[in-house]
């Protein structure tokens, strides 16, 4: 038996055919306004969330189908490599994975990548596979074994930018009208934290005087984050999900040249 990449490579197209979907999901999610904010003005002005529509159930279970493609194209790299270093790894298929650990300080180097060549090992090796080495690696294996037991929390709707005309903004402070229509404007664009959304959540303020109409017209952007604590602070999910396809392809382009 020769040793084959096309799995691998399957296996990544499929991870990036969901990421599609979710893209595509997350946009009639925002199609139906599922966000309401609210400005009070009662001597300063305010913006707070009033309503927060939940996040349909699909969007977590294609990121699971995301990051179990991964890590099954990891698994079926090793399981390449064994074929390549003459070995037969479908004689005990359950002995063979990607070696992902949780510290650099419980690695039993090499693990379920035992029968690889040498050389491949080195590469895996020079890898950190291990939380706080690679996180990127341990974040897909973190994810694959969560998915396998709940839903993943990718259920953070989150506010990620405010942008704010500030040419109609300068008109607004001065108590002047709107500026007329097909005046060029300056739009400035902040990037706000991921943090889940809920009824009441405070936006922003700007007390009293003419500073408080500045504001007011501000348009929020709203996101879904991928919201699983152990792997850090919420993230923009779709990036996020790409970062994790990144990483995996580059760790086959690594490996690949072991593959005959």
């Amino acid at each position: 038996m020769a040793a084959d990449r096309t799995g691998i490579d399957l296996k990544i197209e499929r991870a990036k055919k969901h990421l599609r979907d979710l893209e595509t999901a997350l946009e009639r999610f925002n199609e139906t306004d599922p966000h309401e904010v609210v400005t009070k003005n009662n001597g300063e002005w305010e913006k707070v969330i009033g309503r927060v529509d939940p996040l349909p159930d699909c969007l977590a279970l294609i990121t699971g189908d995301v990051v179990h493609n991964l890590r099954s194209a990891l698994d079926h790299l090793i399981w390449q490599l064994v074929i390549a270093n003459g070995g037969e790894p479908e004689k005990d298929p359950t002995r063979y994975s990607f070696p992902i650990w949780d510290s650099a300080a419980k690695t039993s180097f090499p693990g379920k990548a035992k029968g690889v060549s040498p050389a491949a090992l080195k590469i895996i090796e020079g890898l950190k596979p291990y939380k706080g080495g690679n996180e990127a690696l341990w974040a897909i294996n973190y994810l694959d074994v969560v998915d396998k037991h709940r839903l993943l929390l990718a259920a953070a709707a989150t506010a990620a930018t405010m942008t704010i005309d500030m040419v109609a903004a300068a008109h607004a402070m001065k108590g002047e009208r709107p500026p007329p229509a097909g005046t060029p404007t300056t739009l400035v664009r902040f990037k706000m934290k991921a943090q889940p959304l809920y009824v009441g959540m405070f936006l922003g303020r700007s007390q009293g005087g003419t500073r408080k109409k500045r504001y007011e017209d501000a348009e929020l952007a709203f996101g879904v984050a991928l919201n699983e604590p152990e792997i850090g602070e919420p993230e923009p999910i779709i990036p996020a999900l790409q970062q994790l396809i990144d990483a995996t392809e580059a760790v086959v382009l690594k490996l690949g040249a072991e593959i005959h």
